[in-house]
């Protein structure tokens, strides 16, 4: 991990202040986060990310924006 990584609390994205927890490669910000973790709930940090774009749509898209629609 890379100082970076080691800031930021891997279960509550908080900046972690002063030495930071480290169990399984991650790193904790304090102790209710790192029990947290070992109870196996679902981390508040965790984002979900949307679908990749299809770039035929973009295409689409663009062209919409330009010709405006097909008649």
């Amino acid at each position: 991990m890379t100082v970076t990584d080691d800031s930021w609390c891997d279960w509550c994205a908080l900046e972690i202040r002063g030495v930071p927890l480290r169990v399984d490669g991650r790193v904790f910000c304090n102790g209710t986060c790192l029990s947290t973790y070992r109870a196996g709930f679902e981390s508040p940090s965790v984002i979900e990310l949307p679908c990749r774009p299809n770039p035929e749509a973009i295409e689409e898209s663009a062209r919409l924006e330009s010709e405006g629609p097909q008649r």
